[in-house]
């Protein structure tokens, strides 16, 4: 909400300088251009900060064979349609070194949104050939269900997954 307060702040510092007293309150074509402008600014900033709010928290749980770890984390992304081969890149991405942990994206910029947590079988935090992973909602081939998250609101989802699916 800051920068919504501080376009308020300067809307109404430029206005008040322009203004122009001559027996009737008159306003500067000066000080119109610049009350305009701070508008502007004030519903850019508005825009923005309604869009932010957006927060997912997901908390982890690997089944597998492996350890979480500093060494062999979790890769947690979120996307923006499901992941199929290498032609999308996620959202966001955060990583989990502990087993049971739970990571929070926040100030999302789309929804719905889609969940995939890879355990990073080689610790050298790239997604490869044969790794194990999970998606929320999954169905039999991995492909992660939507998640819709609103303006202003938190969603908090578990996802938990083992070796089943592993990627091709």
């Amino acid at each position: 909400m800051k920068p919504l307060v501080v376009a308020v702040a300067v809307l109404v510092a430029l206005i008040g300088e322009g203004l122009e007293m001559t027996g009737a309150t008159k306003m500067s074509a000066r000080a119109r251009v610049t009350g305009l402008a701070a508008v502007s600014v004030l519903l850019m900033a508005s825009l923005v900060w309604a869009a932010q709010g957006r927060t997912l928290k997901v908390t982890v749980d690997y089944t597998g064979n492996g350890e979480v770890s500093a060494t062999n984390a979790v890769l947690v992304s979120v996307w923006t349609s499901p992941p199929v081969g290498d032609t999308t890149a996620p959202l966001a991405l955060e990583v989990v070194q502990e087993n049971g942990a739970t990571v929070t994206f926040e100030n999302l910029t789309a929804s719905p949104v889609y969940l995939v947590a890879f355990y990073d079988t080689q610790g050298d935090g790239m997604v490869a050939s044969g790794m194990p992973f999970g998606a929320h909602g999954a169905d039999a081939q991995g492909t992660p269900s939507a998640i819709v998250v609103g303006d202003s609101q938190t969603v908090e989802v578990e996802l938990s997954f083992d070796d089943t699916l592993r990627i091709p």
